[in-house]
């Protein structure tokens, strides 16, 4: 059964996948069906309207047509906003490719595709320079794993529901905090577990109440980014049951440590 057509619908760039002859497969991520693959007609072949058009960090507007056998076809593409900034500095596009693929294999219903979309379209209109690009990281991660149900409570101790009065211990899985003063008085071992300072943890705090488009103006280094980039890959990973390959790319472009070099630190 085909499936029915697309009008003008919102979207990003996901990537795009060589397929039989000169045609590709289109990944978006757009508000109204989360993660969407569209079949692009000769998108490889020299000249392709379609393929100038289809432009990483920009805001787009795509439509499609059922295909016969199912699926949908790529008609038109136009971009409605474009973020240059963002397509000429390469740590800001293995930003974007992170963020995007997350999103990707994170879509689910209706309501957070719509917030999830708001979410990246707000963080790539509010880049000024790149230098800004710590912070979007940080708060990209920080609003994703909350919109998505894998941020836990930032605020409790995950054992005893006390208030974390002090630095916080957590696994790579980042499932809970646990207050390091009482873990230490319970005779718990730090080894292997990630220490999250008092002030680094108020800071996460802020971000999770700020108004989106203040984000990027806060400041955050780069151990906030590779705990929650790592925390963020992680989680991603395990609930989509596949590898999220642009975080190899992204940590590599942005020296980004692992989480296991920063166990028991």
């Amino acid at each position: 059964m085909s499936q029915p057509g697309i009008s003008n619908q919102p979207a990003l760039l996901v990537g795009t996948q060589p397929r039989a002859e000169a045609d590709s497969l289109v990944r978006l991520y757009t508000p109204g069906f989360g993660a969407l693959t569209l079949v692009a007609r000769s998108l490889r072949k020299p000249g392709s309207k379609l393929a100038g058009q289809l432009k990483p960090a920009d805001e787009l507007l795509v439509s499609a047509a059922a295909g016969r056998a199912g699926g949908r076809i790529l008609t038109s593409v136009s971009s409605q906003r474009d973020h240059r900034i963002w397509q000429q500095d390469l740590n800001l596009l293995a930003l974007y490719w992170f963020m995007l693929e997350c999103s990707w294999l994170a879509s689910a219903d209706d309501a957070s595709n719509a917030d999830g979309f708001r979410l990246l379209v707000n963080l790539l209109r509010s880049v000024d320079e790149p230098g800004q690009r710590n912070s979007l990281a940080a708060v990209f991660c920080i609003r994703f794993l909350a919109l998505h149900g894998m941020l836990p409570d930032l605020h409790h101790d995950e054992d005893s529901d006390e208030p974390l009065a002090g630095d916080a211990l957590c696994r790579a899985s980042f499932n809970g905090l646990v207050d390091s003063a009482r873990a230490a008085s319970a005779g718990i071992p730090p080894y292997g577990l990630l220490r999250i300072s008092q002030a680094r943890l108020q800071r996460w705090r802020r971000w999770m109440s700020r108004p989106l488009l203040e984000y990027p103006g806060q400041e955050a280094d780069i151990v906030d980014v590779s705990l929650l980039v790592g925390f963020t890959r992680n989680h991603v990973a395990e609930s989509a049951g596949t590898a999220v390959r642009s975080a190899e790319f992204l940590q590599r472009q942005w020296k980004l440590s692992r989480l296991q070099d920063l166990a028991g630190s």
